[in-house]
């Protein structure tokens, strides 16, 4: 394999080997790693952070701020997402729905200013930080609720009415995609979050799920998920920064993404996010989990000079048959082969978690592993005779594990981390209009990005609540 044609900053290896140890037994193909891995994922590292600063893979991103961003405030990098533009648009084309909805039949509709949408947005964030049981509550006169001075800014009236005729999009225009309504708004953020910030060499894509239980034939359900029904946005994070997302359905294909037709439709929507990177000036590395990772993916990933690792499933297309073992291996077994060039990795732990990538390597012995402290496995565990024997009678110890399963549990945080963020102080209302849900995810998003990137620049800006309030 020639590395020459990869650019100098050679951010990511791409000259492996691998190392095959003699594995026989039946094969299982319908077992997988998942819950094997769940619990590599969650081993605490007592020692210090995870994965971190190992020379230039860790390859640290920028950002690009307007030349007349001398101090940036939170309201200066907030007003990228949200423009004068883009707010003059919204406030136009509500006047306009609530002007073809008869609006001033019942409540007489008031024209709707920029000013008044500002203060309507000021008060979400701000009920993002304060939550009370009810968007009502704030203007609840009852001594037995605090007082709350947003109700001196705008009547509970007039911003039920504002929630009631939002719109993003011309009403009278046709609507070509399910998510037409915000897609306007969803342009100009995604467009905002890629010319701003240049992302980590090290990036993971997951998928975010926008809470909406009501009828859609869009929207998804997941058992075991914190948020079990909505709709799926597909991301693109760097350490909680949007890069690039796509709104996914069950029955509808985004328009926007080329099909390959050797990858599947999430394959596809994965190609389509990578593919916006800017790789003619960094090489960047994408981590992934099992719902995702091929080695088909990979394998185009790595023709078009981008790197990936993720989990895999035993049962994935074109994954060796002589590493889906289904017997119990010594702890720390690390076996591997090489499929289209993509290294497909065994590596036996509490039971047997399968990987690929196309940024490492496994047979060079310990340069290719690092210590961590881990604990003793449970009785139960699938590996558990083998493996509480190397703990003895410790609870923890120091033991080396693969620098590729390091690497995959820290840098696979990405999109949990933008999730994680949001759901702190996410301005999400309960809402039975079915775009809607779109326009609080991009609001919320528009607020960790804008409050991601002052933090960059900014060492004394600390906790989201505090960019938040400022911004309100």
């Amino acid at each position: 394999m020639d590395t020459n044609e990869y650019d100098e900053q050679n951010l990511f290896v791409v000259n492996f080997s691998w190392n095959i140890y003699d594995i026989t037994g039946e094969q299982d193909d319908n077992s997988d790693n998942d819950d094997n891995f769940e619990e590599i994922r969650n081993e605490e590292n007592f020692g210090g952070n995870r994965g971190r600063g190992r020379g230039q893979r860790r390859g640290q991103g920028w950002v690009n701020l307007p030349n007349d961003f001398l101090s940036p405030s939170p309201y200066l990098i907030f007003s990228l997402f949200f423009s004068l533009a883009q707010i003059e648009i919204i406030v136009k084309n509500t006047n306009k729905y609530a002007y073809v909805k008869d609006a001033g039949e019942g409540r007489q509709w008031k024209e709707l200013t920029i000013k008044e949408f500002r203060i309507w947005l000021a008060i979400l964030i701000y009920a993002g930080v304060f939550k009370l049981p009810s968007i009502r509550d704030y203007w609840n006169r009852d001594n037995k609720f605090p007082e709350h001075k947003i109700s001196t800014f705008m009547s509970l009236i007039r911003f039920e009415q504002i929630k009631r005729f939002i719109h993003i999009s011309d009403c009278t225009a046709p609507l070509p995609f399910w998510y037409s309504k915000v897609n306007p708004l969803a342009t100009h953020i995604q467009t905002v979050s890629k010319s701003i910030c240049v992302p980590s060499s090290n990036i993971s894509v997951d998928e975010m799920i926008v809470r909406f239980s009501g009828r859609s034939i869009h929207t998804v359900r997941i058992k075991n998920k914190p948020t079990p029904e909505g709709y799926k946005i597909l991301s693109l994070c760097d350490a909680g920064y949007t890069y690039s997302f796509i709104f996914t359905s069950r029955v509808q294909n985004q328009p926007e993404v080329q099909q390959v037709t050797e990858l599947s439709k999430v394959g596809n929507e994965v190609y389509h996010l990578a593919s916006q990177l800017p790789i003619e000036n960094k090489s960047f590395n994408i981590y992934m989990d099992n719902y995702f990772s091929s080695i088909k993916l990979f394998k185009y990933l790595h023709e078009k000079k981008i790197g990936a690792c993720g989990t895999v499933r035993k049962n994935s297309a074109n994954f060796p048959q002589i590493l889906k073992v289904d017997k119990k291996l010594d702890w720390d077994t690390l076996s591997g082969m090489v499929v289209d060039n993509v290294l497909a990795i065994l590596w036996m732990d509490n039971g047997p978690v399968t990987m690929l990538s196309t940024v490492h390597q496994i047979d060079n012995g310990n340069e290719n592993q690092i210590e961590r402290i881990r604990r003793r496995p449970r009785e139960t565990s699938t590996n558990a005779v083998k493996v509480r024997a190397v703990f003895g009678t410790a609870s923890k110890k120091s033991l080396p594990i693969p620098v590729v399963i390091d690497d995959y549990n820290h840098f696979m945080s990405g999109v949990d981390i933008a999730d994680q963020l949001r759901g702190y102080y996410g301005t999400q209302l309960p809402v039975r209009r079915t775009w809607m849900p779109l326009f609080f995810w991009l609001l919320d998003t528009a607020l960790i990005n804008s409050y991601l990137i002052l933090k960059k620049i900014n060492a004394n800006v600390n906790h989201q609540k505090d960019f938040r309030m400022q911004l309100a």
